[in-house]
């Protein structure tokens, strides 16, 4: 009879039962340390092909928006150029400084584009609806390579002498004080005439709900109450910024927006947030000295209209946001055409 294997005693049953056990710890150590070393090695990539493709994806919807855009502006352009004289579309131009300006083309259908040009080309752009009611452009922006609350939604059409300006109505009144300058410098938004005007044309004319302002004088107002001063940064330079009340309101002309300046040697600029019949409460904001820090706003200190108009007449409250340059544009900018085709 063959012979019966030997069975193996239970202690070495239970050895080898410990050596195996030990061996897969090791395999499960090594695995989770490989595991651990690729994903140091790979994830890096991985998000860095990710963040490549996201932000391949965002510039290329910058593009789409951005051609879009100058395919609607040059349609516009096109459009005008086959109406001759009309009430109020055309081009409409705010030179800034000899090397920048604003091209805003308004068309009859309802619908406007902007352009700011500079050598380099175009830094920002936009599309809005239009509707125009009592000499005023009601603006709803569609797409723009700035923020769409930046922008104004109401011009004013003033027309002076042989020109039609396009007016924000929180500066109306600083318009108004200023307007001989302004016809003779152009510093603001204003079409080019195909025609010479008429002699209606040629009279200062407002939108009926701001007449009051022609010959409106500059206000004068005294501060009367001040608020806490505050701190901050912006840009990395240290900023501060302080609320007063002042006591004018809407029944002296005071309008929201609207641009107030100290008279005498120490010149600061305030905007007014709030308005009612009586009094407003005007902001404040300025760099902060380095060795007298922070000069706050006084009770008792006078303030007056600040016949200063934008920098850019479309953004609104005088805010400029931060504008990119689009490097596919080659238009130019031409110094020496103040009314370019564009």
């Amino acid at each position: 009879m063959p012979e019966k294997p030997h069975a193996l005693p239970l202690t070495c049953l239970g050895q080898r039962e410990g050596i195996g056990d030990r061996m897969n710890l090791v395999d499960w150590t090594t695995t989770m340390r490989l595991s651990i070393w690729l994903i140091g090695r790979v994830l890096p990539f991985v998000l860095s092909v990710v963040l490549m493709t996201s932000q391949f994806a965002l510039s290329h919807e910058d593009d789409e928006v951005d051609k879009s855009i100058a395919e609607k502006y040059s349609q516009l352009n096109y459009e005008n150029s086959k109406i001759g004289d009309h009430e109020w579309a055309g081009t409409y131009v705010q030179p800034h400084g000899e090397e920048t300006f604003l091209s805003f083309i308004v068309a009859p259908s309802n619908t406007a584009a902007f352009r700011i040009l500079t050598n380099d080309g175009i830094s920002a752009q936009g599309v809005a609806t239009v509707k125009v009611s009592d000499s005023v452009l009601h603006l709803s922006w569609e797409k723009a390579t700035v923020p769409l609350e930046s922008l104004e939604t109401q011009l004013l059409m003033v027309r002076y002498s042989s020109k039609l300006f396009l007016v924000p109505p929180r500066q109306v009144h600083a318009f108004c004080l200023q307007r001989d300058d302004y016809l003779e410098t152009h510093y603001c938004l204003v079409r080019r005439e195909q025609t010479p005007p008429s002699q209606e044309q040629s009279i200062f004319k407002l939108p009926h709900e701001y007449e009051r302002f022609e010959n409106l004088p500059a206000i004068v107002a005294k501060v009367t109450d001040v608020e806490r001063g505050a701190l901050f940064t912006n840009g990395g330079n240290l900023l501060g910024k302080q609320g007063f009340t002042i006591d004018k309101g809407s029944m002296h002309g005071i309008l929201l927006g609207a641009l107030f300046e100290t008279s005498g040697k120490r010149k600061c600029i305030a905007r007014v947030r709030e308005v009612s019949e009586n009094s407003s409460v005007a902001e404040y904001e300025n760099g902060v000295d380095p060795k007298r820090g922070f000069e706050p706003i006084r009770v008792g200190q006078v303030f007056q209209t600040n016949t200063q108009l934008s920098d850019f007449v479309v953004f609104r409250n005088g805010h400029t946001p931060k504008m990119k340059e689009f490097h596919q544009v080659t238009t130019k900018a031409k110094n020496n055409k103040l009314f370019p085709d564009q």
